[in-house]
């Protein structure tokens, strides 16, 4: 168990070559940005493809600090982040994905907000600029996603899936009590956040410009919304 203030927590899963170099710039330039300590997490969601090893432990030689944990089988980012949430005791939380899509100005304001002790969470909230920076297809999932949330699920945060959030004590108490291991666990995270009166705030967020999403496998999409109708009904 690590006792530190802020840690940032990435999962990763089969990156691509280089992830490792990306990953380093991005969290060096947040660290900078933040002028203070933060610890940085990363959880190996059971990659397979051998981009892992090598560069971990050159991640390893470049910050030695960070804190790297493994394990076989692919379980998924919401699996992954438990993981790293148990591994580290810290006042504040934060997770993003390996290569850091948000801008580091759109992480120090979440980072900040929290800090402040004015919520329990933040969330990224995305904006037109997002939408048009990504394809169609993804466009229109996350639209029409944000779209039942609001008129289904009735929550007065419908950007539930933007990957860049923090978390305080109370926040991890509840982010430890979701299930869902894979896309939706944001979802049951924000939701459950709400049922137990947790103070949620939003932060506008801007995704970087070189930035390049992929499209969604139909089969993700079959299983998400089976879990996206479990939530439903809960």
């Amino acid at each position: 168990m690590f006792t530190v203030a802020t840690v940032l927590i990435v999962p990763v899963y089969n990156p691509l070559p280089g992830w490792e170099k990306l990953l380093h710039q991005r969290y060096t330039e947040l660290a900078d940005a933040l002028s203070q300590p933060l610890q940085l997490c990363i959880v190996n969601d059971g990659s397979t493809n051998g981009n892992f090893e090598p560069a971990a432990n050159w991640l390893q030689q470049q910050l030695p600090a960070v804190i790297i944990e493994s394990y076989t089988g692919n379980k998924g980012k919401g699996a992954a982040l438990r993981t790293g949430v148990k591994l580290v005791e810290a006042a504040h939380y934060v997770f993003t994905d390996v290569d850091f899509p948000y801008t580091t100005a759109s992480a120090v304001a979440i980072i900040k907000l929290m800090q402040s002790g004015n919520a329990d969470l933040v969330i990224g909230n995305r904006n037109n600029q997002y939408y048009r920076q990504i394809n169609s297809f993804r466009a229109g999932l996350s639209k029409l996603v944000r779209f039942f949330i609001r008129v289904l699920m009735r929550m007065p945060f419908d950007d539930t899936q933007c990957g860049l959030k923090s978390f305080n004590q109370k926040g991890k108490t509840i982010f430890l009590n979701t299930r869902i291991p894979t896309y939706l666990f944001d979802m049951e995270f924000v939701l459950q956040a709400v049922r137990s009166k947790a103070v949620v705030q939003t932060v506008a967020v801007e995704l970087r410009k070189d930035v390049h999403l992929s499209r969604m496998p139909l089969k993700v999409l079959l299983r998400e919304l089976k879990n996206f109708i479990g939530l439903l009904f809960s």
